[in-house]
């Protein structure tokens, strides 16, 4: 038998420490979150903004981080809260849950013009995204619309995956990376962009979240006439490069669409000029960067 040494019994109490450390931590986290089940897998729980907003509870993505922080991507919405102002219309492209929208509710006046546009193709999700507006009163300044955007008209398959319950990947590419998993398919009706914003918003918008599990690429093709009635766009897109066909091409595209290209730092709510596809590279997470794309400077 192999004599415990005095180092060794110091290396395991440190790892005990630090576990204990994370599950006094966790803990913590549980106490202090305001969450309340509602039942049929549904939670209400209050954001960081003391905004509430309901999620479901198989939903291993967005919901948890909610559920324990009130919050989703700290860094990203930083950024997001900093490019909405009054008057500006947005669209929450991909809006899960609505969480995003939600933000950006209490930073628009109506009165002003303000309005935010919940895009979700996802028909499990709406529902809850409706109950969230009607609790917090933004009936009046918000939309919901139960569709999917893509590059033209027509259907698309949705699949629904088990541990992300509040995602849903349209990308033929995204869906093969998970491999299994997927509890539900259904087919959903597809517009573009330049449509729905002709139809909704004159074809103006000031504020884009566009987050929609690797089909980013087909929207955006379906968006040049908003991009050129906008020049106030500010656009949010999580760039999943390994679902595009060419991710490079696509990211130069948005260069010449836009005077500035940023990425969102990772674990940090700052935003770093991209010049060249390689600039993106030290800012990934999880196969993925959100970037930021505007006709002006953005600090």
């Amino acid at each position: 038998m192999m004599p415990v040494t005095l180092g060794r019994l110091n290396s395991n109490v440190e790892q005990l420490r630090q576990e204990s450390n994370r599950n006094s931590a966790l803990i913590q986290r549980i106490k202090n979150s305001t969450t309340v089940f509602t039942g049929d897998h549904e939670a209400l729980t209050l954001l960081f903004n003391d905004r509430k907003m309901f999620v479901d509870t198989r939903d291993h993505g967005v919901s948890q981080s909610l559920m324990l922080r009130g919050v989703w991507e700290r860094d990203v919405t930083d950024v997001w809260r900093s490019v909405i102002d009054e008057d500006s219309v947005v669209l929450d492209i991909g809006a899960n849950f609505g969480y995003f929208g939600v933000v950006a509710c209490p930073l628009v006046d109506q009165a002003k013009g303000g309005r935010v546009h919940f895009i979700e193709a996802n028909k499990d999700l709406t529902h809850y995204i409706e109950k969230t507006i009607s609790s917090n009163n933004f009936s009046q300044k918000t939309v919901v619309s139960n569709i999917a955007l893509s590059d033209k008209p027509g259907e698309l398959v949705l699949n629904i995956h088990d541990m992300h319950w509040g995602g849903s990947w349209v990308s033929d590419k995204s869906v093969k990376t998970k491999r299994s998993g997927f509890h539900k398919r259904y087919k959903v009706e597809a517009m573009t962009l330049d449509n729905y914003t002709k139809e909704q918003t004159k074809g103006r918008v000031d504020v884009i979240k566009m987050d929609v599990e690797g089909h980013e690429e087909a929207i955006y093709r379906g968006m040049k006439k908003t991009i050129k009635n906008s020049p106030n766009l500010k656009l949010m897109l999580e760039f999943t490069a390994f679902a595009y066909d060419d991710p490079k091409k696509f990211l130069s595209q948005m260069q010449k669409d836009f005077k500035y290209l940023y990425a969102i730092s990772k674990g940090n709510p700052k935003l770093v000029l991209v010049k060249k596809y390689t600039d993106i590279n030290p800012h990934f997470r999880g196969g993925f960067v959100m970037l930021m794309a505007s006709q002006k400077k953005l600090t």
